[in-house]
């Protein structure tokens, strides 16, 4: 069975701490995948916490229904439905943040599908991490989104042997997103992982 080695450390008091927290589990899921890249939009207009319109470059290819991820300074709404007129995508619904005020400065990125399935309380570790500001998204068999947040300086590490509450405890996990706000579609900004016990074996 695969066995993951997590790495943890710091300085406290002018003292180097480090550890290893080795966990085992049947069934490894790791992705680094190329991601859409994050566009900023020329303009925005808010219309209600859920609903605005972003004025794009001409050179964005946002198509009606694509799912959107739209980031702010201080928020990120997640997965908001675009109808597109030209270079004017509409966007509603979703989860997360309400939009801002009209005038923000605004990126959108269009999610990519993250092919994942698996019971939270199974897990025996979970990592992720980014090199510029992205979102992780796992999605339950209802619907509810939960949303991970990655800057570089801070991702997500978890695992079973640590003295820490399970992020996913009692959640059955269907499906997934990422997005970036990386301007680059090929840098692949985000490692994500997962070490579980799971019957039958997948995702997939």
């Amino acid at each position: 069975m695969p066995t993951w080695t997590i790495k943890g450390g710091g300085k406290a008091a002018g003292n180097d701490l480090s550890w290893d927290t080795p966990v085992t589990a049947n069934t490894e899921f790791l992705t680094n995948p190329d991601l859409t890249a994050g566009m900023t939009a020329t303009g925005w207009t808010y219309a209600s916490a859920s609903t605005g319109t972003a004025d794009m470059p001409a050179t964005h290819t946002i198509q009606d229904d694509d799912l959107i991820d739209v980031y702010w300074a201080d928020g990120i709404r997640h997965g908001m439905t675009a109808a597109v007129t030209d270079n004017s995508v509409a966007l509603s619904s979703g989860s997360g943040d309400d939009l801002p005020p009209s005038d923000t400065t605004v990126l959108l990125c269009v999610q990519v599908a993250l092919s994942v399935a698996f019971v939270g309380n199974s897990l025996a570790a979970v990592v992720a991490a980014a090199t510029i500001r992205s979102l992780v998204c796992l999605v339950e068999g209802d619907g509810t989104a939960n949303d991970f947040e990655l800057v570089p300086t801070g991702g997500l590490s978890w695992a079973e042997t640590q003295a820490l509450t399970n992020p996913l405890k009692d959640k059955t996990i269907v499906s997934g997103t990422m997005s970036t706000t990386d301007p680059t579609s090929s840098t692949k900004p985000i490692t994500f992982g997962i070490l579980y016990d799971a019957t039958p074996l997948y995702p997939g």
